[in-house]
């Protein structure tokens, strides 16, 4: 068993699994959060320097180096990653010490950083990491949400863990903040340096300890035995498509990507007995939309004022459109947030640009993600924007976004940006009318496929049937002329035709997504409220029955359908 398939769970998932056990569902502990900073800007630097290559090549030692030593510290004092988000770790002490462990290891983070916080790069420039650290204490849910065909996600839920933010705002560099609750167990052994905030957000700036505890070093077992496909559902689908085909882990990389944030709110997870199962509808949903658009949802936090999950699109595989899709994808997302009625609506921020992407940490925990200025921005938007809305960057600007209505909103503020960025509000899909084309050349190579195509569909003008032909191939090839030239000839037989044309969405595999777009007006639909591949079989085949019932009505069969 190598690391790639053990360490991209949580430490005690993964000994729970080896045993063949599930864990509590209600624990009790503390919750320790570490937020580094600094790594943006030695991302930009390195680009800059050496190349997107080069540079990720430079930022994955350097990346990893870090993680190696803080991860060190976590696996030494018994703690459990539970997630990653961004270049911050959540982890979970649930030992009846647990509050002094996790504050141990606060304090331990913070020592080990100061060996490895200063960066020097190939130009000489010298760059200063940072850390901070929170503990808080108390009960807390854990809970397994997600569709296990897709990735089953840790989440760890409640008060507790919510005030992990509170505590995170407050904190400065080089500190450790703990809650009331944390200091409350750690006795004479926790020195106040200072208090932040107030009421149940209040917080001590703590002092290190004057003799640290004697706490039992705790060592990760990888050779407990367990099966491969055991641990497959907690990772992500495209790691475990690597890692079978023999490819191993994905490499550092700096790529554009486009960032989602859904920020969602309605789930009491401290009282409601119903939470667990609405975390997780919601979760599988949302999966399902981004996994369809071939996107990666990479982070889910829970808070008790908000909670977001977050999707890239553009990694691991990358796409010419993934903007589009993650504009697809938000749309497809409001909806689903609409429809569960314990849900507030959604809020949305979207943001693009190069991105640091892969694989990273220690030999004991590793994680895949994709960072940088934009998943940021993309973050704030999504905190800014109106309920039910979907904020978009000027990073998408230069983007073609033709087929979305979009409203121009006055540049608003952002934390971290020195001047008002542009922005803009997604409304829905836009109906785009097609246009004939018209061509002053005459085709050439394509004579036989005319011809083709002219004896397929001439039985329908002899009165012997009705049917559908298909002209397919890759972008580009003269599809849509060699289906005009079609036309041009059917009009010169004489046949009376009547010419229907459909624009298929190039995101939607529903194998009848061609006939969606006049099919939406048969049916009184919609397109911004309802989507192509939502038109079920039966419903199609009653539509497609009608369309051709009215042509052998009118001029027998004068229906051709073609796919643009």
């Amino acid at each position: 068993m190598t690391f790639l398939e053990t360490h991209y769970l949580p430490t005690d998932r993964f000994h729970s699994l080896a045993a063949g056990l599930d864990l509590p569902l209600m624990v009790d502990g503390s919750a320790l959060f570490a937020d580094i900073s600094g790594f943006t800007p030695v991302t930009e630097r390195l680009r800059m320097i050496l190349g997107a290559r080069r540079g990720a090549e430079e930022l994955a030692a350097h990346l990893n180096r870090v993680y190696e030593v803080l991860i060190a510290q976590v696996d030494r004092y018994g703690g459990s990653i539970i997630g990653f988000a961004g270049d911050a770790i959540t982890c979970w002490f649930g030992t009846e010490t647990a509050a002094v462990q996790a504050t141990v290891c606060g304090f331990a983070l913070l020592d080990a950083m100061r060996g490895v916080e200063q960066i020097t790069l190939p130009d000489g420039s010298l760059f200063r990491l940072g850390l901070k650290a929170v503990v808080t204490s108390g009960t807390t849910r854990r809970f397994v949400v997600g569709d296990p065909g897709i990735q089953l996600i840790d989440a760890l839920a409640g008060a507790t863990v919510a005030r992990v933010a509170v505590g995170e705002a407050l904190a400065e560099r080089g500190e450790l903040l703990a809650d009331v609750a944390t200091l409350e167990r750690l006795g004479n052994a926790g020195v106040v340096r200072d208090w932040r905030g107030g009421g149940t957000d209040r917080f001590a700036v703590l002092e290190p300890f004057e003799q640290s505890p004697d706490l039992a070093a705790v060592r990760f077992d990888s050779s407990l035995p367990i099966q491969r496909e055991t641990l497959f559902p907690w990772m992500l689908p495209a790691l475990v498509h690597h890692i079978r085909t023999g490819m191993g882990e994905f490499p550092i990389e700096l790529r554009p990507v486009t960032a989602l944030f859904l920020r969602f709110s309605g789930i009491n997870y401290d009282d409601d007995t119903n939470a667990a199962e609405k975390l997780n509808q919601l979760a599988r949903q949302v999966q399902a939309i981004v996994h369809g658009y071939e996107g990666s949802v990479l982070q889910l936090t829970i808070g008790d004022k908000g909670s977001y999950l977050y999707a890239a699109f553009g990694a691991p595989f990358a796409h010419e459109d993934d903007a589009v899709r993650a504009l697809n994808a938000a749309i497809g997302i409001r909806e689903v947030v609409g429809r569960l009625g314990y849900l507030d609506p959604a809020q949305i921020g979207i943001s693009r640009g190069i991105m640091r992407t892969g694989a990273y940490g220690s030999s004991t925990r590793r994680t895949y993600g994709v960072l940088g200025d934009e998943v940021n921005l993309a973050a704030r938007l999504m905190s800014q924007t109106e309920p039910g809305t979907i904020l978009l960057s000027e990073s998408l600007l230069g983007v073609n976004l033709d087929g979305f209505a979009l409203e121009s909103l006055t540049p608003i503020e952002v934390k971290g940006k020195a001047n008002p960025i542009r922005v803009f509000r997604l409304t829905g899909l836009r109906e785009r009318s097609f246009e004939a084309r018209f061509y002053t050349s005459p085709m050439v190579g394509r004579g036989d496929e005319l011809t083709k195509l002219h004896a397929a569909v001439r039985p329908v003008f002899e009165g012997r049937h009705s049917g559908v032909t298909l002209v397919y191939g890759e972008p580009g090839m003269g599809k849509s002329r060699l289906a005009f030239e079609l036309q041009q000839r059917l009009q010169q037989d004489g046949a009376s035709v009547t010419w229907l044309t459909g624009q298929a969405d190039a995101l939607n595999r529903a194998p009848f997504s061609a006939f969606a777009y006049f099919l939406r007006h048969y049916f009184g639909q919609q397109r911004d409220r309802n989507r192509d591949n939502n038109i079920n079989m039966a419903a199609f085949e009653i539509a497609f029955d009608d369309l051709l019932a009215f042509a052998d009505e009118t001029t027998r069969a004068d229906l051709v359908l073609y796919r643009s």
